[in-house]
């Protein structure tokens, strides 16, 4: 009886514990939080009154980039050369933070000194300067390959013809599988496995014209890569079939670097 009212007591206790515990997290949780919100606010009333004053005499204006990262922001030499004709300074772009209260360097500044060349020009006249900065860097640079992991690109399909990238899929795949059978003696995939696929990547210019084609197949049965030459040549054969379009750049084309997979059973 004792050693039950020792038990009930150990918990009784512990579970205090781990309440006072929570309250002295959340109180210095809450703490923290009001020291960042204080430095924030001090250091950006600082910068706002710096920008204040300097937008008397000089216009400046930043492009800012989404955190917690962003593509890079291409067009800032031509930009910079542009603005330059109506007595504009580009400072370039800059990246806040997604942490809550973190204030990143002239945060504020960047943001008034912005906000006032809007006020005086008009978002609407930026929105063109950055179109025209973007259209000349893309004729500048047509040999320039952009790739979607690190460049923007205009979420559309390559395949001459669709949509979407479901129809595209579908239309490359059916196609394929219309072309090519299966080789004699090619194991099928089980339930439980990951799929095997062969894929074809290749440059696509601003015309829809492929180069560098290069294809690649993974097997997950070992024993189907005695059929790799058999997919490689056929996905090979049968890309070059095919008719594409460019991919987009905010409605410029662009050379990119692309691929397409066909899943095997």
């Amino acid at each position: 009886m004792n050693y039950n009212k020792y038990i009930i007591s150990l918990v009784i206790f512990i579970c205090c514990q781990h309440f006072l515990l929570g309250q002295i997290s959340d109180s210095i949780r809450i703490k923290m939080v009001e020291e960042l919100k204080k430095n924030y606010y001090s250091k950006c009333d600082i910068d706002e009154k710096r920008a204040a004053e300097d937008a008397k005499t000089k216009t400046i204006y930043y492009i800012n980039l989404p955190a917690p990262s962003s593509y890079n922001f291409l067009q800032g030499v031509e930009l910079e050369e542009i603005l330059k004709k109506d007595d504009i300074i580009f400072g370039g772009s800059w990246m806040g933070s997604d942490l809550p209260f973190h204030y990143t360097q002239q945060e504020c500044y960047k943001y008034f000194m912005t906000k006032n060349a809007e006020e005086k020009f008009g978002e609407k006249y930026f929105e063109a300067k950055i179109d025209e900065a973007l259209k000349i860097f893309i004729k500048n640079n047509p040999e320039r390959i952009f790739d979607s992991r690190f460049d923007e690109l205009d979420h559309k399909p390559i395949l001459l013809g669709t949509e979407t990238f479901q129809e595209q899929r579908n239309i490359i795949e059916d196609g394929f599988w219309k072309k090519y059978n299966l080789p004699k003696g090619y194991a099928n995939r089980k339930t439980d496995e990951l799929y095997s696929y062969v894929s074809a990547y290749f440059i696509l210019d601003q015309n829809g014209k492929i180069s560098n084609l290069q294809v690649e197949a993974e097997f997950q049965n070992p024993k189907n890569s005695k059929f790799r030459q058999y997919f490689e040549e056929s996905l090979k054969k049968y890309i070059t079939t095919l008719k594409w379009q460019a991919k987009t750049y905010q409605g410029y084309n662009v050379k990119s670097r692309d691929y397409v997979s066909i899943y095997l059973p």
